[in-house]
């Protein structure tokens, strides 16, 4: 293979990993061989240090990575990664070229950390800079093969430009995938079943609530990932809503009864167009998010609910839960719960603390908020 048609593949390779992160291991070890480096990091610097969140590496041992984690990012220790922090993104450059490399060698730096992994020279190239991280690739190797040379600087200086954008292409598919997590996360928390399907019906995210109803299959189930009515009229009414809404039909949104098999009284389903920026999605998709009512749904578990968004004890929850329900006096909710005024007292204190209210009628008003828009998730 000529050096031509070994640095495109060197460069076809690292757009693969940028549309695939999972494939930067292999190709930061790639590029390793390709200048007879004995260790690499595609990293970030965390906050305002120089301490290293690794994505990908070869050649390190974790507690060698913990140590240096420790100390010797410490520019008082390490007067080489400081340096080469505020280099330019995209400018390649050896140690050779950011300092003395008798000063490097002098540093407890190079002495009790890279000598012992046999790491005398290093070179690499700031992918991205910003007020809160700074992106980095670099690459070391053992003292028998010397610095890194001009020539192999230039050569990393050429790969460069495609390995800040590929990087960059991570990073951005790595935070659209954390935001469909995000909402994922989010939707579970609901209380009340949601469904969020493409225009054709087809299911792209259930919440469990509405995952409990697609299961018993009574009025609405997911027939081959499609959101499908046990009645062929009410599958057919349901499609057009659907298709409706994505165009943002306003009369679409109205709700609607789906009937169940069971006899039980029909769902309510209403719908609404999905604002796809906000998951992450590419601005052409259109989503349609469905809501459904089960008017005979037992109310959720308002103790439940309040233990578990701010760490209420039983007792106090369950004072806070009579409170909202009956809005006795303190002396009665004190004969209905078998305890003392001073106790019921002393739980509505600690209870106005740990949800950050200072009367009942706020505390009343959290409560039942909490109960309508959150259960308890399995332990």
């Amino acid at each position: 293979m000529s050096l031509a048609d070994d640095v495109l593949d060197l460069i076809g390779q690292i757009y693969e990993a940028g549309v695939e992160p999972r494939l930067w291991d292999t190709t930061l070890v790639r590029l390793g061989e390709r200048f007879g480096a004995n260790g690499g990091i595609l990293a970030t610097t965390v906050g305002n240090g120089n301490q290293l969140s690794f994505s990908s590496e070869f050649g390190a041992e974790p507690e060698w990575q913990a140590l240096y984690n420790r100390e010797f990012h410490r520019p008082e220790l390490n007067p080489l990664f400081p340096a080469f922090r505020r280099l330019r993104p995209g400018l390649a450059s050896a140690d050779w070229m950011l300092l003395p490399k008798q000063n490097l060698m002098r540093s407890p730096f190079y002495n009790e950390w890279s000598a012992p992994q046999d790491r005398h020279a290093y070179f690499g190239l700031v992918t991205s800079a910003g007020p809160q991280a700074v992106g980095a690739i670099m690459f070391c190797r053992g003292r028998r093969l010397g610095d890194f040379a001009p020539d192999e600087v230039a050569l990393l200086q050429a790969l460069s430009p495609h390995l800040v954008r590929a990087v960059g292409f991570s990073r951005r598919l790595g935070a659209l995938a954390g935001q469909r997590e995000l909402c994922g996360a989010l939707l579970d928390t609901a209380a009340n079943p949601i469904i969020v399907v493409e225009p054709d019906g087809r299911i792209v995210h259930a919440n469990r609530a509405a995952r409990r109803i697609l299961r018993a299959a009574d009025g609405l189930l997911a027939r081959r990932d499609r959101l499908t009515a046990a009645r062929p009229a009410d599958t057919s009414a349901m499609r057009r809503r659907i298709r409706a809404t994505a165009d943002r039909n306003a009369a679409a949104c109205e709700t609607f009864a789906v009937a169940r098999r069971s006899g039980a009284r029909p769902y309510g389903v209403a719908m609404s167009p999905v604002p796809v920026h906000a998951v992450g999605l590419e601005p052409s998709r259109v989503l349609v998010a469905i809501f459904v009512a089960d008017p005979d749904a037992m109310p959720p578990d308002m103790a439940s609910a309040l233990q578990t968004a701010y760490g209420l004890t039983p007792a106090e929850a369950a004072l806070v839960a009579l409170l909202a329900h009956d809005t006795p006096s303190l002396a009665d909710a004190a004969d209905q719960l078998g305890v003392s005024r001073t106790t019921v007292k002393t739980h509505l204190k600690h209870s106005y603390q740990k949800t950050g209210t200072q009367r009942q009628t706020e505390l009343i008003r959290l409560a039942l908020a909490s109960s309508s828009g959150l259960h308890r998730r399995p332990g």
